[in-house]
């Protein structure tokens, strides 16, 4: 079986090895589609799934994890990055939708009996990143450290203490499918 890897809303980022779907027609898309509609693909073809800074954009959270547990096959990876609610521009883009924290994504499991949602994951691993890309990216090994090591360590003391003092860019989350 073939494994088919996508980039979901890769903008100006295409992946090599990947699909990349986006919204806008630029360099390198292989699909255009908007994702807040059903996404043009068959159910259960991605072994991975790989989107950053995406889903904070769309209407409807829920409905995009539906269809990304829709066409991803068992035990598929997906990386899900978005801004963190400490994010400097987290609420002050115009175009963001919703803010994420550490707990956000822990909540899946329980989708089908809150909100009869057919989707499960696993969380393989998460991680709170402090800078994205900019000068201060050269703290990210020592704050990242500090923040995923020690301050959220059992009981999350970052997000209930100390997020607003040392805010953070973004969360990384790497989920399993579970058909």
């Amino acid at each position: 079986m073939i494994d088919f890897k996508l980039n979901l809303g890769c903008g100006r980022y295409p992946l090599k090895g990947f699909i990349n779907i986006d919204i806008f027609l630029r360099k390198n898309i292989d699909v255009i589609a908007d994702f807040n509609n059903e996404l043009p693909f068959k159910d259960d073809t991605f072994t991975e799934i790989y989107c950053s800074h995406v889903i904070e954009h769309l209407d409807d959270t829920l409905a995009i994890v539906q269809e990304i547990y829709r066409i991803s096959r068992n035990n598929a990876i997906i990386t899900i990055k978005v801004p963190h609610f400490t994010a400097f521009n987290a609420l002050s883009d115009l175009t963001h939708k919703r803010v994420f924290g550490w707990q956000t994504f822990d909540l899946l499991s329980q989708l089908k009996e809150k909100y009869n949602i057919d989707a499960k994951f696993l969380v393989v691993k998460k991680k709170i990143n402090f800078s994205r890309g900019n000068f201060l990216s050269i703290f990210n090994p020592i704050m990242n450290f500090l923040i995923n090591r020690i301050l959220l360590f059992r009981f999350n003391l970052y997000e209930r203490f100390f997020c607003y003092i040392i805010p953070s860019e973004e969360i990384i989350y790497k989920l399993r499918v579970v058909k």
